[in-house]
């Protein structure tokens, strides 16, 4: 996994927060941090 890049589509996700309620956006190479998650975006490419 690139940190980079999944810091960067962590950021493109964060923009979209204005449309959310409630959120929180994470980024990590750890499937731990989506316990618990009504969405999950996994991003390829």
């Amino acid at each position: 996994v690139m940190e980079d890049k999944l810091k960067g589509e962590m950021m493109d996700l964060q923009h979209g927060m204005v449309f959310l309620h409630t959120h929180k956006i994470v980024a990590d190479k750890d499937y731990a941090v989506t316990a618990n998650s009504k969405i999950v975006v996994v991003t390829a490419g």
